[in-house]
């Protein structure tokens, strides 16, 4: 039955995700949980460029190439090298070379050559800068646990002019506290006339290594293109403003958020609806976007 269900899942995403979104509004199971798939089956559709920004080993990037399509593209960031020889294997023997275009690649605010550092015990917290909790509480007491390795910084906004990459519809950003820098980098394609969706992780913890708040993080996304924050949990969405002070979240589940710009998407209303227990599920298509 499993294996059937894998099947079902790889070859009709959006409707297994629909079904699954069911099942946690009917709430009879609690394994059933809201999760970030359900949001991109919603989201991405047929022919969108998408941004995997942090992939790690694909978690969320062969889901984004199945939904973009032969149409579409997904561009993956992954600095750690074992993190992306994996990815680039699984990438492979996904048969989705064509779709996925991988970089190995950390993005800043700026380019330059940096250090990153990984616990060899949970590679995915490598960062450019130690934190000093979770798997970083021996950083400095027992260096062995920890490796590091020569990576390369540029900006998204030079990416996406150096790729000629357009109408990019949906980025996906989580890189342990280094997000600010990341959209810094991008703040010409924020000001652009069809901003992204984003999907972003923010946790104090790893945002003050940087020298920041989450509410810095939002207060930016909102101050460059309007984006107003969802913040992902195990129900669906709750709306946060900008000057949240005390984010919502537990380590490490529900850090991510949703930020939309609504006089671009369109789709806020319907988001909410959709995603705070109304039963009747829509998918999303963006100024472009109207239910379908």
């Amino acid at each position: 039955m499993r294996f059937l269900i894998n099947i079902f899942k790889s070859k009709q995403p959006r409707i297994y995700w629909f079904l699954y979104w069911n099942l946690v509004q009917l709430n009879l199971f609690k394994r059933f949980l809201f999760c970030p798939e359900i949001l991109l089956s919603s989201i991405i559709k047929k022919g969108d460029n998408v941004i995997d920004i942090g992939a790690n080993t694909g978690q969320l990037t062969l889901l984004m190439a199945i939904l973009a399509g032969k149409g579409g593209s997904v561009h993956a960031f992954e600095p750690y090298s074992k993190s992306f020889d994996k990815l680039s294997n699984i990438v492979k023997n996904a048969k989705l070379s064509s779709i996925i275009k991988l970089n190995k690649l950390a993005l800043s605010n700026e380019t330059r050559s940096a250090t990153l550092r990984v616990p060899l015990e949970k590679c995915t917290e490598a960062t450019l800068i130690p934190h000093k909790s979770d798997a970083w509480l021996n950083y400095e007491s027992e260096p062995w646990r920890y490796a590091t390795e020569t990576c390369h910084l540029i900006t998204l906004d030079n990416y996406v002019k150096e790729n000629a990459i357009k109408n990019i519809s949906f980025i996906k950003c989580d890189v342990e506290g280094a997000e600010l820098p990341v959209f810094m980098g991008g703040e010409n394609l924020l000001k652009g006339p069809n901003p992204p969706i984003l999907m972003i992780e923010a946790y104090e913890e790893w945002t003050k290594s940087f020298g920041y708040h989450p509410r810095d993080l939002f207060s930016f996304l909102e101050k460059t293109a309007g984006y107003e924050f969802y913040w992902l949990h195990e129900g669906g969405l709750k709306k946060i403003k900008s000057d949240y002070s005390s984010l919502p979240g537990i380590y490490w589940r529900w850090l991510d958020y949703l930020c939309i710009v609504p006089d671009v998407h369109n789709i806020s209303p319907d988001i909410v609806r959709f995603l705070t227990g109304i039963k009747k599920c829509g998918f999303y298509s963006a100024k472009r976007h109207s239910v379908i």
